[in-house]
């Protein structure tokens, strides 16, 4: 946790409640859902340029991905990531669905004490990393896009806890400074999905 400093009352410092010597390692936590937004991007990009890949570099289909591999990280994101609540949708830390603290005390050179990123605290990775365009390999990630943009865009969302806690930069009375970016990476995803009722 980030504490006063006794030398500096004005500056914060790490005050750790558990060494790490102390804490169980686990082997199966693998790459944070924030991250691994790359897999969307690059996996998208060897499907749309499959034949300008096996024409200039001569590779053959099984030397490529297939869209099988998408699919897959598809499912596991709905399996295993997503905690499976459609009116309150979260999503663990990790590909793996291990949800613990993400960047404990990681301060990046920086100084500044930085306490780490609680379970769920990366959830917002979902609507901003572009995983709802892998609705077209598992239908329920776009009833997840479909209804978080109906929890960001009602009236609601202004004072919705759930929102404020986990969508911030999402809810509708953010300035339009703040709120550029993260709708900027959210809306486009839902092209192609969304059913106005």
């Amino acid at each position: 946790m980030c504490a006063p400093s006794e030398a500096e009352k004005t500056k914060k410092v790490v005050k750790y409640n558990v060494m790490g010597e102390q804490v169980q390692k686990r082997t199966d936590t693998g790459w944070d859902i924030s991250h691994a937004r790359r897999l969307v991007h690059a996996l998208d990009a060897l499907e749309r340029n499959r034949a300008a890949l096996k024409n200039v570099f001569s590779l053959k289909d099984v030397q490529l991905p297939s869209s099988v591999l998408t699919k897959g990280f598809a499912n596991t994101l709905i399996a295993v990531v997503w905690n499976g609540d459609m009116e309150y949708p979260l999503f663990s830390n990790y590909v793996s669905g291990a949800n613990g603290w993400y960047r404990v005390a990681y301060d990046n050179k920086t100084g500044q004490c930085r306490e780490g990123t609680p379970p769920f605290g990366l959830t917002v990775s979902f609507p901003t990393g572009g995983y709802i365009t892998w609705a077209r390999y598992n239908p329920t990630i776009g009833l997840l896009g479909q209804k978080l943009y109906k929890l960001t865009s009602s009236d609601d969302g202004k004072v919705n806890p759930f929102i404020i806690k986990y969508y911030p930069g999402l809810r509708k009375s953010v300035p339009a400074q703040k709120i550029n970016l993260p709708r900027f990476m959210f809306l486009p995803s839902l092209v192609g999905i969304m059913n106005e009722k």
